[in-house]
């Protein structure tokens, strides 16, 4: 198992909206000693933005910054009205 497995099951997951099947993956990541890369963490940070799950994105973000990778796409800023 590599991450590039667990990246394709994470972005079936994503594109059917299976939140808890992508937290229950990212779980198995771990518990199998499989490290995220670049692609895991854009997969989630995009995922997250789009379910509006901006904490969680900027949190992952950051675990990204920690890690040492840079984002690989650009996020569309939409502006929130009040």
């Amino acid at each position: 198992l590599d991450s590039s497995l667990f990246n394709s099951i994470l972005k079936s997951y994503c594109a059917l909206g299976m939140k808890d099947a992508l937290m229950d993956t990212l779980k198995r990541m771990s518990h199998e000693s499989v490290s995220p890369d670049r692609a895991t963490f854009n997969i989630l940070i995009f995922y997250f933005c789009q379910e509006k799950l901006f904490d969680i994105a900027l949190q992952t973000f950051y675990d990204l910054k920690f890690r040492k990778f840079r984002p690989n796409f650009v996020g569309l800023m939409v502006p929130v009205c009040a």
